[in-house]
């Protein structure tokens, strides 16, 4: 799901010529839908955004194209990621579902494969 923040700027830019860039793209694990602001996001251990990259889009989808991997993770669950511009604060930009939840005990791990991130205006599916 597109963040509001996105969406303005996404519209921005087309429609009034407003210069925007996203420098660089974070994702950000959750233990729930992060909505219009990224809530949910988990916290503890070992974890801390990891930097991705993505492919050239084509047909309208963008997939990963860097393997993501966190450890020493604190128990939980984990059910969504999120897309932000920076390592630590910054702005939302998108948030999905993973299709299943992970089930974490602390100390845990957690990888997102190549290409295990598939993204597009109306989906959005790790």
């Amino acid at each position: 799901m597109i963040s509001q923040y996105l969406e303005n700027r996404v519209l921005g830019k087309i429609f009034r010529r407003e210069d925007f860039e996203v420098p660089a793209v974070y994702i950000s694990l959750h233990n729930s839908m992060p909505g219009d602001d990224g809530a949910g996001e988990i916290n503890g251990g070992n974890y801390r955004r990891r930097a991705a990259e993505f492919g050239p889009v084509t047909l309208g989808t963008a997939r990963n194209t860097r393997v993501l991997e966190w450890d020493q993770l604190p128990a939980g669950e984990i059910r969504h990621v999120g897309f932000w511009d920076a390592a630590r604060a910054g702005h939302f930009l998108w948030g999905a579902s993973l299709g299943h939840r992970a089930a974490l005990s602390a100390g845990d791990a957690f990888r997102i494969g190549i290409g295990d991130i598939i993204i597009s205006f109306g989906e959005g599916e790790p």
